[in-house]
Formats: structure tokens, C-alpha cells, sequence
């Protein structure tokens, strides 16, 4: 199997989210779903969190990477920290597919 990671672009407070393929780990994850999820939430695929803020500070407290539904996240600002990653794409609850994976171009 070939794994696609993409990367995260801050650009003048815009987060510009990539996909990455669906190969999560049992442990360490948190989910984030504007539509489906509640920051009463856990952060499981079940019940997602619904901001990327309390998901992502929830993730940096666990040392999780965070996977994000696809939708339009706004904030404000966002320190990224080594060690944690963001994820987006995912059709979110209760699939989890990721919409934007790509395969490798011929050569």
C-alpha cells in the first residue's frame, strides 16, 4: 500500500488543510466534525469534537493527531506544536472517508 501525505499551509491566518489517507492509528487521534461532532465530545470517530480549536487543544494535551471533516474551519490564530498533526478531507461521522486522496501522477 502507498501512503499519500499532504501538508499543512499557514498563510496569513488562513489554515489550508490536505488530505491525508484514511490509516488511522487506534491511539492518539482526535476527530473533529463541524455538522456531527459537540466539543462535549471525546474526540472519537463516534463522537467527534465540533471546533478545530478544542479538538486541537485536546490533541496537543494527548499528543494526538487531529482528522478534520470536511468543512470550513475559522480561527483566529493557531500555535502549532511539534509532534502533533492535522489531518482534513474526511467525509466525517460516520465514515470517516477521506474525499480528497490523490494517486501518484505517471511518470
Amino acid at each position: 500500500m502507498t501512503a499519500h501525505f499532504l501538508t499543512i499551509i499557514c498563510l496569513f491566518g488562513s489554515l489550508v488543510l490536505l488530505a491525508h489517507p484514511l490509516l488511522f492509528e487506534r491511539e492518539n487521534q482526535v476527530f473533529v466534525d463541524f455538522i456531527h461532532g459537540s466539543d462535549a465530545n471525546p474526540g472519537t470517530q463516534e463522537k467527534p469534537i465540533q471546533s478545530l480549536i478544542s479538538g486541537y487543544k485536546q490533541a496537543v494535551s494527548t499528543q494526538a493527531n487531529v482528522y478534520l471533516s470536511g468543512a470550513t474551519y475559522y480561527v483566529d490564530s493557531l500555535s502549532l506544536v511539534s509532534g502533533v498533526s492535522i489531518y482534513g478531507g474526511y467525509s466525517g461521522y460516520p465514515d470517516w472517508i477521506c474525499l480528497l486522496y490523490t494517486s501518484p501522477s505517471p511518470r
